[in-house]
């Protein structure tokens, strides 16, 4: 996408983003606590995530992004 856009494919700052997943990967591992884990490593205890509150994340990401979508 930074090539397209012809944008630096970069980002300087004090946060630590992960790709959560492709789309052939995301319904294994919404069955995993693999979001738990990355909140406990970032200092959230009992964090819990429901596919609703993903899927309205999701969406409003796109929204806000949609310029970035070629």
């Amino acid at each position: 996408m930074p090539v397209k856009l012809n944008l630096p494919g970069r980002l300087i700052g004090n946060m630590v983003v992960a790709h959560f997943s492709f789309w052939t990967q995301e319904s294994y591992l919404l069955k995993t606590d693999i979001l738990e884990q990355y909140a406990r490593l970032a200092g959230i205890e009992n964090y819990r995530h429901t596919t609703t509150e993903r899927l309205l994340i999701k969406q409003n990401i796109k929204k806000t992004y949609a310029h970035f979508y070629i």
